[in-house]
């Protein structure tokens, strides 16, 4: 039976959970997942993958992923495969240690990303033993567990420089003690309590977690991808009609405006952020949904008021326009 498709795109999020086989440990010891994070630290920043949370349990573990490059498959098998090699030699055994392939959704970002870190910061107190206790215990064993990324974001230990604490961005106008206080609170609001939003997210759709727009254009863009019509390793497709990689075009506003790859589809950097999406429109062949998607829209009504707005500056603002063509310009010339 072959493998089931991955949607993988520059700019997505992914909620990404592996399980040990047969439901057995995969940590034997604290040495076990201090490696397992010094690994996933390692190829996070080999594969330019932003970590937005995590939680290690016995048997499973949660990640929240940021992909810049459309590469969640290759960082996970070598990460899994690394992981793997070192629990293996490591406990004298052979054969696999995760139960099938990971599972990964998309994530349509938003309040559902915060959503989302709260889901999986609260798992080591959603599991059977520890469900009923009275959530002051619940809340003292969330601060003293240290196999998350929660205690970085409430402040207890100091912020991991490898994680990107991207929904503390939900409290803007606080300082960042505020931030993670604030946050702290927002967690322990579902401690002694489910999250309907979220759980009806995550049930909605098998290939995402977002809104019902969301998850029917994901759900779209998958069917059409099994009929052939999309290549398999990505929802935009449309860019081997013109030649031009979105990474080509990715690479070239990067280098324009000096930012690093992470940046991009980050809040600011509005002028670099408008210059991809109109070459990646008209360079790169990508449809306006996908480019909506890539930034965390649900489908492309926002990406075509963007465009009008991107083509009123472009034809009052001369500098503006120069710097557009020499940015096609480099472009062309890669085609070549």
């Amino acid at each position: 039976m072959s493998r089931p498709l991955r949607l993988e795109y520059a700019g997505a999020i992914y909620h990404v959970t592996a399980r040990g086989n047969e439901r057995r440990a995969i940590f034997r010891s604290d040495a076990d997942r201090r490696r397992f994070l010094e690994k996933l630290e390692q190829l996070a920043g080999v594969h330019h993958v932003d970590v937005y949370a995590y939680t290690v349990m016995l048997n499973h573990f949660h990640l929240l992923v940021f992909t810049a490059r459309g590469n969640l498959g290759a960082f996970l098998q070598q990460f899994n495969t690394s992981y793997t090699m070192y629990f293996n030699r490591r406990h004298s055994r052979t054969g696999h240690l995760f139960a099938g392939r990971y599972k990964a959704k998309l994530v349509e970002g938003g309040d559902y990303l915060l959503r989302l870190t709260r889901y999986i910061h609260l798992n080591p107190v959603k599991v059977q033993e520890r469900r009923n206790l009275p959530a002051a215990e619940q809340a003292a064993y969330l601060a003293e567990y240290r196999w998350s990324s929660y205690r970085g974001y409430i402040g207890l230990e100091p912020r991991l420089p490898w994680v990107k604490y991207e929904a503390l961005r939900a409290f803007p106008d606080s300082v960042p003690a505020a931030a993670a206080e604030n946050y702290r609170v927002y967690v322990e609001e579902m401690l002694d309590d489910e999250d309907e939003v979220i759980l009806g997210a995550r049930n909605r759709s098998s290939k995402a977690i977002g809104s019902e727009e969301f998850c029917r254009h994901v759900d779209a863009q998958h069917r059409e991808a099994m009929r052939g019509a999309l290549r398999p390793i990505d929802i935009a497709a449309r860019r081997a009609e013109c030649g031009v990689p979105v990474e080509r075009i990715t690479d070239e506003v990067l280098k324009m405006y000096e930012l690093d790859e992470r940046e991009l589809f980050r809040r600011g950097n509005r002028e670099a952020k408008d210059m991809w999406l109109k070459l990646a429109l008209e360079e790169g062949g990508l449809g306006q949904r996908d480019v909506g998607v890539r930034f965390g829209h649900a489908d492309g009504t926002t990406v075509s008021r963007r465009l009008a707005e991107i083509a009123a500056a472009l034809a009052s603002d001369r500098n503006l326009r120069r710097r557009y063509e020499d940015l096609r310009q480099r472009i062309a010339n890669s085609k070549a």
